[in-house]
């Protein structure tokens, strides 16, 4: 838990850079980029503690599902310390069959799913997949059933973080996904990355030994989906 005072210092040494853009990036990224802001301050969508003890406050951009994001020190006192644009991230577990239906893919696992949908569903009256429509505008089925596994369902965040957290979590359930597996279910971890384009640095993306030698040892592949967007620098 991060203390309120801290997060309002946070947010107004923020705010104060954001109405004097003394760094150039701050008036680079605010011409094309507006922050939403709550009240006064600038509206957070997430505050996250770095291994070296820094913090990342994502802050929620007009239109936009990435994020800007403001570096503090904390000690021995509270300063801004760099600024940048950070990517919507998700990563999920996705699980799905074309024989076996929805009710006994759920019967197998105690997985607390936060999507799941049943073959021959239209996929518009999914309320977990609105709009799905196909080119001509006509809803369209589900071939096939299953559910996603989504603990962190932030999409700010560091991404690598995220992979980290779903995959020590899953090894709990490893015996449920060995029975998943071996009655037919194709299984992965899905991954959503939503980055601005605007300064050509897309970011990156770092699969440490251990999550790949975690993602082996639960039998698990990868699957990244990246998209872009945003308004270009002038």
């Amino acid at each position: 838990m991060i203390d309120d005072l801290l997060i309002q210092q946070f947010l107004e040494l923020s705010k104060k850079e954001f109405e004097d853009k003394t760094w150039g990036s701050t008036e680079q990224y605010t011409e094309v980029l507006e922050v939403l802001t709550e009240g006064d301050f600038p509206l957070i969508k997430r505050i996250e503690q770095l291994k070296d003890g820094t913090y990342a406050v994502y802050y929620a951009i007009k239109g936009e599902q990435f994020y800007y994001t403001h570096y503090f020190e904390a000690t021995p006192q509270v300063k801004l310390r760099g600024d940048g644009v950070s990517p919507a991230t998700a990563v999920y577990l996705r699980v799905h069959s074309d024989r076996i239906p929805l009710n006994e893919l759920l019967s197998i696992t105690t997985l607390n799913t936060t999507r799941k949908w049943q073959k021959g569903e239209l996929k518009n009256q999914n309320p977990t997949f609105p709009f799905f429509y196909n080119r001509k505008g006509i809803p369209t089925t589900f071939t096939d059933s299953g559910f996603f596994y989504e603990p962190d369902t932030n999409k700010a965040g560091n991404f690598e973080n995220k992979i980290a957290t779903i995959l020590t979590d899953l090894e709990n359930y490893k015996h449920e996904l060995s029975i998943l597996s071996n009655a037919g279910c194709y299984m992965y971890i899905a991954t959503y990355w939503h980055s601005y384009y605007g300064n050509t640095d897309l970011g990156n993306i770092h699969l440490n030994k251990q999550i790949i030698k975690q993602l082996s040892d639960l039998d698990l592949e990868i699957n990244f989906d990246i998209y872009t967007g945003g308004e270009p620098f002038n």
